[in-house]
């Protein structure tokens, strides 16, 4: 590595909230404001896939695996369990909210 820039990967119409890198170093995971979730190639500094994922902000991303990015929404609290090369959503899954007296009862 010398410091320099090795790769401008460019696609997004808005602020990118987060990204991350494959375990194989293969791929670039990144989620913005703009719906979207891109995979890059890190060899290539190539946009692979693009996939929208509904009409809320993207919060963040992780690889679970090689095989699972997880992304989750600013507003609503859904995590999308996506396969990184077909881009389907393999499980989506909603927050659980608190109930109003669960913070008073420890047992709960």
């Amino acid at each position: 590595m010398t410091g320099e820039i090795a790769h401008r990967l460019g696609g997004h119409a808005a602020i990118v909230n987060d990204v991350d890198i494959d375990p194989t170093g293969r791929l670039l995971a990144s989620v913005s404001r703009d719906f979207t979730l891109k995979i890059y190639s890190l060899a290539a500094g190539e946009l692979v896939q693009s996939f929208a994922l509904g009409r809320k902000s993207l919060k963040s991303v992780c690889f679970a695996s090689d095989r699972i990015v997880l992304v989750g929404e600013y507003w609503g609290g859904t995590l999308q369990a996506v396969h990184p090369d077909s881009l389907a959503v393999l499980r989506r899954l909603g927050a659980m909210r608190q109930r109003p007296d669960d913070d008073k009862d420890p047992s709960r």
